[in-house]
């Protein structure tokens, strides 16, 4: 009789060991896990600032100028805001206009090219006019029209470097992405630096007070200054009544996301409005706010021209919100390195110190130092040649506050 033989189960089928476990864990720890795709770009993006950081680093030039004063800096966001019917809109065509004047070398009069925009010379552009909200059978036509003839063109000219689009027609939920492919298609077989004059950025959200679509929005500007070599000038309506607000959550979220902010009001006299126009920069990144120029509208030109004022003369009627203007804000930003060299300051003690040196109340020196934090942010050169904003904040747990200058980012 066969004796039948049991076979024990050898070593290899007795399954995984503890100590096999642990150096199959530490193989995989020891080995570099492979990248997913966006750790991969933020590492090679983390090598290219490395690299720049070798070498000195050159800030681009303006992009625009108005008369001597840069206030548009290339691969950035910037606002025009305004009530409805402030010239808003004419104000971005003078910034495209004075685009085309320069590309085509065609000399024109400050008296058609309206307030002495000039932009940087040596770039090579294509301007984009993406329209929300006029109609396309005659408004926009008409809009064009005019911004190709300050620039020296005629009707049935088409300048290669000038394009233009309406998303009037689109659904709001679609007007997102639309701009996104056109921003895509204009890239592609064009090397040069884009300027884009979007007019107005809240019909590109469904709502303006949602914050996802907002900062959507938003994130998608960023992304196109950064990987398309794009400069946005985007048009805004504020909040209704007297207000310096942008509207809504996508206003706000713009303005302190925005490198240069200009407001287009008309100027009050007893309450009254006054034909007299003031473009006043709230916000310029690598400048002092607080430059303000003044127009009207002419009929002959149906477009701005430059108003024959000073800004002293109309300070006192200026329909900038707050008590009447004795400084500018230009004048209490310069005056900040000095009082704040040695570090933070009390709120009172600054207050003071400032209403004494600008023969103002406490109050208002409170006003002038509000409109110089976010969203409304100046920039001034501390005393050791840094960069600085103004910071506001709580001084311990109490509720007492303190003023500072800090390295602006």
């Amino acid at each position: 009789m066969t004796e039948e033989i049991t076979q024990q189960p050898g070593p290899a089928e007795a399954g995984p060991t503890v100590a096999g476990l642990l150096a199959h864990a530490h193989e995989l720890l020891s080995a570099p896990p492979e990248p997913s795709a966006g750790l991969a770009r933020l590492l090679a993006l983390s090598r290219q600032v490395r690299a720049a950081t070798e070498q000195p680093v050159t800030f681009r030039p303006a992009l625009f100028w108005q008369d001597d004063e840069p206030v548009i800096w290339p691969r950035t966001v910037n606002l025009i805001q305004g009530q409805t019917g402030v010239h808003k809109s004419r104000v971005a065509e003078l910034f495209g206009s004075a685009a085309l004047t320069a590309l085509a070398s065609r000399a024109t009069s400050d008296t058609l090219l309206g307030l002495g925009f000039r932009p940087a010379e040596g770039e090579a552009y294509r301007l984009l006019y993406i329209d929300t909200e006029r109609n396309t059978s005659d408004q926009l036509p008409y809009a064009i029209q005019q911004l190709k003839a300050r620039a020296g063109y005629g009707f049935a000219e088409h300048p290669p470097m000038l394009d233009y689009t309406s998303l009037v027609m689109e659904a709001r939920a679609e007007r997102f992405p639309r701009l996104a492919e056109f921003l895509a298609h204009q890239r592609r077989g064009f090397d040069g630096h884009l300027l884009v004059i979007l007019d107005v950025l809240s019909d590109c959200v469904a709502d303006y007070n949602d914050v996802g679509a907002s900062l959507g929005l938003i994130d998608l500007l960023n992304v196109a200054v950064n990987e398309q070599d794009a400069t946005f000038i985007a048009v805004i309506h504020e909040n209704p009544g007297s207000t310096s607000k942008a509207r809504g959550h996508l206003g706000t979220e713009a303005s302190n996301k925005a490198s240069t902010v200009l407001q287009v009001g008309f100027v009050k006299e007893g309450g009254r409005l006054t034909p007299l126009i003031q473009l006043l920069y709230l916000k310029r990144r690598y400048a002092a706010p607080g430059l303000t120029f003044f127009a009207t509208f002419d009929e002959f030109t149906r477009g701005l021209v430059r108003a024959d004022v000073d800004a002293t003369d109309v300070q006192q009627v200026c329909s900038r919100p707050g008590p009447q203007r004795k400084a500018s804000a230009a004048t209490v930003l310069s005056l900040l390195p000095t009082m704040l060299a040695d570090g933070p300051l009390p709120a009172g003690e600054l207050v003071a110190g400032l209403a004494e040196e600008l023969s103002v109340s406490p109050r208002t020196v409170k006003t002038y130092l509000s409109e110089l934090l976010p969203p409304y942010s100046g920039y001034v050169n501390d005393l050791t040649g840094r960069r600085c904003c103004l910071v506001r904040r709580k001084a311990g747990a109490g509720f007492s506050l303190l003023y500072s200058l800090e390295p602006s980012s």
